[in-house]
C-alpha cells in the first residue's frame, strides 16, 4: 500500500487496481485527461500499472529464467520512481503520472483490513519497500547462479 487518502477512507494499492480493473481500461483516457496527460502517456500509465501488479508472477518465473526476473523487478522500480519524483520534484509530467496511478489504484478500504501506513516524511514505508525490493531483485538477477536443479 502506498498511501491512505482522506484520513482513512481510501487506500492506494495494487489491490485497488485489481478491484477497478474494468474501469481502468474503460476510463483511462478520461482519468489521464483529467490530470492533463496527453498522447501516448495515457495508455503507458495503464500498461506500467498492469505490469506492476503482475510483477510478482514474473519474479517467480525468474527463478528459472533470468530475463523474467529482471523484467519483474523493473516494473516496481519504475512505479516507485514515478511516485517519488511525483511527490518530491516539480516536474509536471511526474506529478501527472503519479496522480493518474493514484486514480487507478485507489479503492475504499475493505472493512478496515488494510494495514496502517507508516509515513516517513511525505512518503509511505511501502513505497521504500517496493523500490528496495526492486533494486534487490535486479541485483539478484545479475548475480551468477548455480545450476543444481
Amino acid at each position: 500500500m502506498f498511501a491512505l487518502l482522506g484520513g482513512g477512507g481510501t487506500a492506494v494499492s495494487g489491490v485497488g487496481f485489481f478491484q477497478n480493473i474494468g474501469d481502468n481500461f474503460q476510463y483511462t483516457s478520461d482519468m489521464a485527461l483529467f490530470v492533463g496527460l496527453e498522447g501516448f502517456w495515457r495508455y503507458n500509465v495503464l500498461i506500467i500499472s498492469l505490469l506492476f501488479v503482475i510483477s510478482g508472477i514474473f519474479l517467480l518465473i525468474g527463478m528459472k529464467y533470468r530475463v523474467a526476473s529482471i523484467f519483474g523487478a523493473i516494473a516496481p522500480l519504475i512505479v516507485g520512481i514515478i511516485f517519488i519524483l511525483g511527490i518530491a520534484s516539480d516536474i509536471a509530467i511526474m506529478d501527472q503520472l503519479a496522480l493518474t496511478m493514484i486514480f487507478m489504484m485507489s479503492e475504499t478500504q475493505i472493512g478496515d483490513v488494510f494495514p496502517v501506513v507508516v509515513n516517513i516524511g511525505d512518503y509511505g514505508l511501502g513505497l521504500f519497500l517496493i523500490v528496495g525490493g526492486a533494486v534487490l531483485g535486479i541485483i539478484a538477477a545479475a548475480l551468477p547462479r548455480e545450476d543444481m536443479y
